[in-house]
Protein backbone atom coordinates (compact mmCIF):
# COMPACT_ATOMS: atom_id res chain seq x y z
CA UNK A 1 0.00 0.00 0.00
CA UNK A 2 1.34 3.64 -0.90
CA UNK A 3 2.32 5.65 2.11
CA UNK A 4 -0.40 8.56 0.85
CA UNK A 5 -3.05 5.75 0.97
CA UNK A 6 -2.37 4.50 4.48
CA UNK A 7 -1.74 7.75 5.64
CA UNK A 8 -5.08 8.85 4.32
CA UNK A 9 -7.11 5.66 5.67
CA UNK A 10 -5.32 6.24 9.69
CA UNK A 11 -6.61 9.96 9.50
CA UNK A 12 -10.21 8.57 8.63
CA UNK A 13 -9.65 5.94 11.77
CA UNK A 14 -8.44 8.01 14.31
CA UNK A 15 -11.25 10.61 13.46
CA UNK A 16 -13.99 7.52 13.92
CA UNK A 17 -12.20 6.19 16.66
CA UNK A 18 -12.27 9.65 18.14
CA UNK A 19 -15.74 10.89 17.26
CA UNK A 20 -17.27 7.28 18.46
CA UNK A 21 -15.13 7.58 21.94
CA UNK A 22 -16.77 11.03 22.55
CA UNK A 23 -20.33 9.59 21.59
CA UNK A 24 -19.91 6.91 23.89
CA UNK A 25 -18.52 8.73 26.72
CA UNK A 26 -21.19 10.86 27.17
CA UNK A 27 -23.49 8.08 27.36
CA UNK A 28 -21.59 5.78 29.78
CA UNK A 29 -19.51 8.18 31.53
CA UNK A 30 -15.84 7.32 30.66
CA UNK A 31 -12.82 9.48 31.50
CA UNK A 32 -11.46 11.88 28.99
CA UNK A 33 -13.89 12.68 26.15
CA UNK A 34 -12.86 15.88 25.37
CA UNK A 35 -9.36 15.61 25.60
CA UNK A 36 -9.32 12.02 23.49
CA UNK A 37 -11.43 13.70 20.90
CA UNK A 38 -9.20 16.82 20.49
CA UNK A 39 -6.40 14.96 20.30
CA UNK A 40 -7.86 12.86 17.38
CA UNK A 41 -8.04 15.64 15.87
CA UNK A 42 -4.93 17.30 15.95
CA UNK A 43 -3.60 14.42 14.93
CA UNK A 44 -5.76 14.34 11.38
CA UNK A 45 -4.76 17.58 10.69
CA UNK A 46 -1.09 16.63 11.24
CA UNK A 47 -1.55 13.74 8.83
CA UNK A 48 -3.56 15.74 6.35
CA UNK A 49 -0.64 18.82 6.71
CA UNK A 50 1.63 16.42 5.80
CA UNK A 51 -0.60 14.88 2.51
CA UNK A 52 -0.78 18.92 1.60
CA UNK A 53 2.93 19.36 1.43
CA UNK A 54 3.67 15.84 -0.30
CA UNK A 55 0.73 16.77 -3.24
CA UNK A 56 2.21 20.13 -3.42
CA UNK A 57 5.53 18.40 -4.05
CA UNK A 58 4.34 16.28 -6.52
CA UNK A 59 2.52 18.74 -8.16
CA UNK A 60 5.52 21.08 -8.34
CA UNK A 61 7.71 18.30 -9.76
CA UNK A 62 5.30 17.77 -12.65
CA UNK A 63 5.24 21.33 -13.46
CA UNK A 64 9.24 21.24 -13.69
CA UNK A 65 9.41 18.10 -15.75
CA UNK A 66 7.08 19.34 -18.56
Amino acid sequence: MKPKRAASILAGVISLAGLTYAALASIWQLPYATEIQETSGVLVQFISGILAVLTANKIINESIDK
